[in-house]
């Protein structure tokens, strides 16, 4: 509550008396109701003052109390803005709290920040010594790999020469099994052989052809097959069954059917494997020059088992060791080794 004082005696004015208009403002100057300057016209109805006089001194009143009013009003205007003014101050000032708050929990995270990047660099030579690190170590893997792909590629030499060798045991066996029965066979002819001898000794010393040549028996081995049975071996080398085919190639081998190899070379690309290999070995065995391009075609072979036996076969046929040549070898070396082999060919007319 607002409290006024007299400018006359400095004592404070009670709000009652402003209310009854015992005190009163004058240009800009509040009056206690004994220091009032309007109560000296309080007497002037008892001494009888002329009405004009009067009349002009109540109007003077009216007009001061109205003066009065309208400071009153002013100043309660006044309060409420004061008021309104201390509640946004308040507010400001709540507001600068919440601001400090959000400031010092700022400050605080920025510290954490700060504390987590110089850890962070901290960090750094220990993580650029662990690359280092791992760089040696992907290092020595791939130079464990790469001995393991050797590893490797030695195992698979060994496994194909294992292959080699049950091929060549399976070979060997069909042969003993061939000779065998061959053996059987020639024992038996030469026991008729025998016999027929000692019956044409007992009829004549010697029987002479017209030419005056002594005829003997013919060797089996030297023998040329029959006609219809050179036929019957061409049908089996040419057959669909690969047993058949691999048959007919053992028996030109145990047969020496010299007249049937020109029907045994095609069969170096036979699809079958144990075919081309037993081919191989018959066309080198007869030393059938006639072979030599198939030979070395076959040095382009995808397996290296056949690569390696045709090798071995072209140098027994040729006596050529010059040529460098390594069957299991990288593609672009055996290449250069083909091309080589070729020349060989076109330079001695093959």
């Amino acid at each position: 509550m607002k409290i006024y004082f007299c400018d006359v005696c400095n004592e404070s004015i009670p709000i009652q008396d402003i209310k009854d208009g015992m005190a009163t403002t004058i240009d800009g100057k509040i009056y206690c109701k004994e220091h009032n300057p309007l109560r000296a016209f309080e007497g002037m109805s008892a001494k009888k003052a002329p009405d004009k006089l009067q009349t002009a001194m109540l109007f003077l009143v009216l007009l001061l109390l109205g003066a009065i009013l309208v400071v009153m009003i002013m100043d309660k205007s006044g309060e409420e803005e004061n008021f309104a003014l201390q509640s946004e101050l308040t507010k400001l000032e709540e507001d600068f709290d919440d601001l400090e708050k959000k400031y010092a929990d700022f400050l605080g995270k920025y510290d954490v920040m700060e504390a987590r990047a110089m850890e962070r660099d901290s960090l750094i030579p220990q993580v650029q010594t662990d690359i280092t690190q791992l760089r040696v170590e992907q290092a020595d893997l791939r130079t464990r790999m790469d001995n393991l792909g050797e590893n490797i590629k030695e195992t698979s030499n060994v496994k194909d020469q294992v292959v080699a060798l049950e091929l060549d045991q399976k070979a060997i066996k069909s042969r003993m099994a061939a000779m065998d029965e061959l053996f059987g066979e020639q024992e038996q002819k030469m026991n008729e052989l025998e016999d027929s001898i000692v019956m044409l000794a007992s009829a004549s010393p010697a029987t002479t052809s017209g030419t005056g040549t002594t005829t003997g028996p013919v060797n089996p081995a030297e023998a040329e097959p029959d006609s219809d049975e050179l036929v019957l071996l061409k049908k089996q080398l040419t057959s669909k069954d690969a047993a058949e085919r691999y048959d007919a190639v053992s028996q030109v081998l145990d047969k020496r059917i010299k007249k049937a190899l020109p029907f045994v070379v095609p069969l170096i690309e036979d699809p079958d494997l144990f075919v081309q290999i037993d081919a191989i070995q018959v066309v080198g065995e007869f030393l059938y020059l006639d072979a030599l391009p198939a030979l070395v075609k076959a040095l382009k072979d995808k397996e290296a088992l056949i690569r390696t036996e045709a090798l071995t076969q072209l140098i027994r046929m040729t006596g050529e060791t010059s040529l460098e040549f390594d069957p299991r070898g990288s593609k672009s070396e055996r290449d250069k080794g083909v091309r080589k082999w070729e020349e060989w060919l076109k330079k001695n007319g093959y």
